[in-house]
């Protein structure tokens, strides 16, 4: 049986892709068809790769997500493509990039506009959505799309702390959950009771180690691993950039860095000006 590698974080965003395609299509007959269009595993990959963001495997009703380096926003509509793939997919048994998937596709779209978890400006601001200048062609440049917003949640905030494993005791008795994924703790409050909980965190934990993230307005914190080989002749310039030889486990004869995964292009400019690198990315 396929089994998805779910964490915390892949958890939100697979609930946050089902309500917008329940909201879409809750009215879709057969109910058959309707029922398995919320049947789908998510997978979030530690992985950057340039052939795409985000992948649909219909044999197995999974979509698999890359890219971790991009915005929030852009992630998100990554996904959404995605689970167009997969909408289309149920409705005629087979999905490809022509009009009847622009048509879903379009329609996720919108109610994902409705419910302010995209904007038409934030999804014009990134700069390599393949599909933008066909799905315009079909139904109007996004500034003209017509739709009346509602919130999503917008009592939900999400708390997220980075603590070491010595202090996890204090985060599971107050109900947090580690996601695997972004190795930070995570908690849904109610927006009235976010000052209580971050007196409570105060109690342990620095200020700047807390996150308050409103539910609509994704964004990820995820942690790359960075290991470099054949970097003896650059070894001076990498400890420069922070990075210990061996250091994390990642093998010998390596020189590696933790980074922040929205850092990760600009780091790449630096080590790829070093001849010889070979590159790995994971996340532990």
């Amino acid at each position: 049986m396929y089994r998805s590698k779910a964490s915390v974080t892949s958890r939100l965003v697979h609930r946050l892709l089902k309500d917008i395609i329940q909201a879409t299509y809750g009215t879709y007959e057969p109910q058959v068809d309707r029922e398995r269009m919320l049947r789908f595993w998510l997978e979030f990959h530690g992985k950057e790769i340039k052939s795409k963001h985000a992948g649909y495997a219909s044999d197995v009703s999974c979509i698999s997500v890359y890219n971790f380096s991009r915005p929030g926003a852009a992630v998100l509509l990554a996904c959404i493509n995605a689970a167009a793939h997969h909408v289309d997919f149920v409705m005629r048994n087979e999905t490809a990039n022509d009009k009847a998937f622009f048509t879903v596709y379009h329609a996720l779209l919108l109610e994902a506009f409705r419910m302010q978890l995209l904007t038409p400006e934030k999804v014009m601001a990134i700069h390599d959505v393949k599909d933008l200048e066909r799905l315009e062609k079909h139904f109007g440049a996004l500034e003209t799309w017509e739709f009346e917003t509602r919130a999503y949640q917008p009592d939900v905030v999400l708390l997220k702390c980075r603590a070491t494993l010595e202090k996890k005791d204090f985060l599971k008795k107050a109900k947090y959950q580690f996601s695997t994924f972004e190795k930070v703790w995570i908690k849904e409050v109610k927006r009235d009771r976010v000052q209580m909980e971050k007196d409570y965190l105060k109690r342990f934990f620095k200020e700047q180690d807390m996150l308050e993230v409103p539910i609509h307005d994704l964004s990820f914190y995820v942690v790359y691993y960075i290991s470099v080989r054949n970097g003896r002749i650059h070894r001076e310039q990498l400890k420069d950039m922070g990075y210990q030889y061996e250091a994390y486990d990642l093998g010998r004869y390596t020189w590696n860095k933790q980074l922040v995964a929205s850092k990760w292009l600009e780091e790449k400019e630096k080590l790829v000006m070093m001849k010889g690198l070979k590159i790995r990315i994971t996340v532990k």
